[in-house]
């Protein structure tokens, strides 16, 4: 049997990276809830979901330590703490609907259905795995559970499926960036720094995850002085989350949309632009009349006036024109000006 610094000090470092997650997941929570008021219905259940599940999980791991550290310190240890169980069966119902969502946007993306297929029974695998595990140790009372062998082949199924879900997960996606990037560099430089700051948050949030798990299961099958693997343990359902939640909130917001979705689908943002300037310049020019302003000279063939410098247009006087051509309009001569002569007859002066 391991000493009690070797059994509890992990346990205890896990428990307080833990606690540093579950608060980078909050503050990640009400972030999404503020910037995607309007998001979908099961993406914001998924993330309430994924916070009840890290909250209890949380407390499972507290409650693991208190009870040897605290309540029961200094007493002989004969038994694994009694929540000891519930940690494999929370992280597994938070790393499953990751993985789960995680495979379905693969789905998306790649519009490939046998891919998203696997990596869902993979993670079902790892579930079960997770359950059995919890059922495994509460049914080991004793203090050497880990030496069980049900309790090793479960961890086997547990951890092992789990860290081949989320490398397969991350290397398809960051695949799939990489490809899309190389073919569309050249292109657009929106849709190149759009790409890029995916291809970063994938890197930083699905590849952080897929390592933990790594480590957890190469420190729990090699390293025999003590359960140093709860270090990684139990934070790795605050990892599963926080990438999530990442993902999520990394997308546009309703206010940065329109030039995101232009850049994912190539279309013309510069004349877009050009086009919303020139519509708020013919706007702004209707507010009133403005000084320093160059007049603009409306002809006789116009026949649609587009903005106006002057409040006060000026009425050309008939017999001016009767000067310079020697003759005079038919409305004229009736003494009328009807509405289709009216815009011919004033000029624009400053």
């Amino acid at each position: 049997m391991s000493s009690p610094q070797h059994v509890f000090g992990p346990m205890l470092i896990g428990t307080l990276l833990d606690a540093i997650l579950l608060g980078t997941l909050t503050l990640q929570v009400l972030s999404y809830f503020h910037k995607y008021p309007n998001d979908r219905w099961w993406f914001k259940c998924l993330v309430a979901y994924l916070m009840a599940a890290d909250i209890a999980n949380t407390v499972c791991d507290f409650t693991t330590v208190w009870e040897p550290l605290v309540q029961n310190y200094g007493k002989v240890l004969d038994h694994s703490p009694r929540l000891l169980p519930a940690d494999a069966i929370t992280t597994t119902l938070i790393s499953t609907p990751v993985q789960l969502f995680m495979a379905w946007r693969i789905k998306i993306i790649t519009r490939n259905k046998v891919i998203p297929c696997i990596l869902a029974i993979m993670s079902a695998v790892s579930l079960g795995g997770g359950i059995w595990l919890s059922i495994g140790v509460v049914t080991e009372t004793g203090v050497n559970f880990i030496q069980n062998s049900n309790i090793k082949h479960a961890s086997y199924m547990w951890l092992i499926t789990s860290t081949v879900t989320d490398v397969t997960i991350t290397s398809i996606i960051m695949y799939v960036l990489i490809s899309r990037r190389k073919i569309r560099s050249s292109i657009s430089s929106p849709m190149d720094s759009h790409i890029s700051r995916v291809l970063r948050l994938t890197v930083e949030a699905g590849t952080i995850t897929a390592l933990a798990t790594c480590a957890d299961v190469i420190v729990f099958l090699t390293v025999t002085a003590g359960p140093y693997f709860f270090i990684w343990d139990f934070t790795i359902s605050k990892l599963y989350s926080n990438s999530l939640l990442a993902s999520l909130n990394a997308r546009p917001t309703k206010s940065t949309q329109p030039d995101t979705k232009a850049a994912l689908f190539l279309e013309d943002t510069t004349l877009q632009s050009a086009k919303g300037r020139a519509s708020a310049a013919f706007h702004d020019g209707h507010e009133g009349p403005r000084r320093g302003v160059i007049p603009l000279t409306v002809h006789y063939q116009t026949s649609t006036i587009a903005s106006f410098s002057s409040p006060e247009p000026t009425r050309i006087d008939p017999h001016e024109r009767y000067r310079s051509n020697g003759t005079l309009p038919a409305d004229m001569e009736l003494g009328t000006i009807p509405p289709q002569s009216t815009k011919a007859l004033y000029r624009l002066e400053e």
